[in-house]
Formats: structure tokens, C-alpha cells, sequence
């Protein structure tokens, strides 16, 4: 492994009763990198992701962090690895508790690896929600009384306040209408190169993925059947699987 791989999977299998989800599949991401994973529903890549995360239980394979093996870690070293790599959900609404406000909720983090004092936990909350648009309004909301999109900056917001070096993205706006899929776009592209983060999206349309990645891995059936520069597959998809993503792609674009 080179000294610039961050995280890498090899041989990863995974299986749900009789179903093998993830089949054999070989992944490294580089310091620095914005990587997608791209395929339809049912295609293994959001369980690809929650096993790397360590969210999901691998039955074969290995997994690393900054060049540990995260399997053989003791509890405390993994959580201080944890702390440098961060999930943003796909389900907004459910991955934040009903009875926390915004501040509260991007707040939780902090207080949980003790980062600073509180004036300086509440200084960071605040600097990261106006970087990220959620106005000061906003910022004693509940859950409940946010747009959807709103959510997802909260969430994404979460993420980024432990300024990890590492984020992994599940569908981060597959759920949200055109024009706040569009924002979002934007948002997560100007935070990446503001912060230099490496990161992993996960996504099923691979015209929205090649706006958000560098480099793209197609996943069908729980096997790597094409991956390579995201310019590369948009204009010349080796395998027909490929070519079907961007013919459906081009087809909801009309």
C-alpha cells in the first residue's frame, strides 16, 4: 500500500443470509482523491460503503485506515481513526434525533471526542453552519421544522466539524429536487476544494457522479466491473453495464 492511500478494501465479501452482496471487491482511495461508486439499486455500493466505514459487518476481506487494519484495532485507537473519517447519510430525516436542535446536532461531536472548550466548540458550529448557508434563524430548529436540504447541510455539517481527512457520501442527493441537487453539487464541490478533503460518494446516476468525483468505480451485482477517470467513462465506457448507466443517465437528463 503507497504512503498516499488513505483507505483501501481487498477481497471485501459480504452477504445477507444466502445472498453474497459483495463479491471479492478490491477498492483504494488516495489522499486528496473525490471517488465514486456508481451502480443501480441493488448493486452492493451503499453496503460497500458502510463496510468501510466499519457500519457493516464484512464476512471475508480486509479493510484499512491510513494504512492500519481496522479489524486487528483496539477499541481506543479505533476511535481516535474514526474521528479522521466522517459518513454522511442518505436518509436525512433519520439520522439526526428529533429532540436536538441544529447547533445541537452539529455540536454532538465535539463534546463526544472533547475537542476544545466550549466557547470554541460553539465558535466552530457557528463559523461551519454560515459557511455551509444555514442562516442564524436556522440554527435553534428541530429536525422537523428543516427543508430537505437543509437536513443534508446539517448533516453534512456534522460531518465536517471534526474537520475530518476523510467523508464518506451515500447518496447525498438523490432524495432532493433538481435545483437543491444542484446547490448541494455545488456546496460539496467548493467544501472539498476549500478543505483539501478525500472523499467517497456513493451515487446511482453517473452524469451526477462525474460532477462530484475525479475518478469513478462501477459496481453491479456486488462485483467491480469498470472503473477509471470520470471523463474517461462519460466518453468512452469500456463495459456495456457502463453504458447503460449513462444511457439512462442522458435519458433522465432530456
Amino acid at each position: 500500500m503507497s504512503d498516499g492511500t488513505v483507505v483501501s478494501a481487498r477481497g471485501l465479501r459480504v452477504r445477507y443470509g444466502p445472498q453474497l452482496v459483495l463479491d471479492g471487491v478490491d477498492l483504494r482511495l488516495e489522499r486528496g482523491e473525490s471517488l465514486a461508486v456508481v451502480g443501480e439499486s441493488g448493486s452492493g455500493k451503499s453496503t460497500l460503503l458502510r463496510a468501510l466505514a466499519r457500519l457493516q459487518r464484512a464476512d471475508e476481506g480486509e479493510i484499512h485506515w491510513f494504512g492500519e487494519p481496522v479489524a486487528a484495532a483496539r477499541p481506543s485507537r479505533l476511535r481516535r481513526l474514526r474521528a479522521r473519517l466522517q459518513m454522511v447519510f442518505q436518509d436525512s430525516s433519520s439520522t439526526l434525533d428529533p429532540r436536538f436542535t441544529v447547533r445541537q446536532a452539529v455540536r454532538e461531536g465535539l463534546d463526544v471526542h472533547g475537542e476544545g472548550l466550549p466557547s470554541e466548540r460553539a465558535r466552530r458550529v457557528a463559523d461551519l453552519l454560515a459557511r455551509l448557508g444555514i442562516a442564524d434563524e436556522l440554527h435553534d430548529r428541530l429536525p422537523h421544522e428543516l427543508s430537505g436540504g437543509q437536513r443534508q447541510r446539517v448533516n453534512i455539517a456534522r460531518a465536517l466539524v471534526l474537520r475530518p481527512e476523510v467523508v464518506f457520501f451515500d447518496e447525498p442527493v438523490s432524495s432532493l429536487d433538481v435545483i437543491v441537487q444542484r446547490d448541494l453539487i455545488e456546496l460539496l464541490d467548493e467544501t472539498r476544494t476549500e478543505q483539501g478533503l478525500t472523499s467517497i460518494v456513493v451515487l446511482h446516476d453517473l452524469a451526477v457522479a462525474a460532477q462530484l468525483a475525479s475518478r469513478i468505480v462501477v459496481l453491479r451485482s456486488g462485483v467491480v466491473v469498470e472503473e477509471g477517470p470520470a471523463h474517461e467513462l462519460l466518453t468512452a465506457p469500456r463495459h456495456p453495464y457502463t453504458r447503460e448507466l449513462l444511457l439512462a443517465a442522458r435519458a433522465a437528463a432530456r
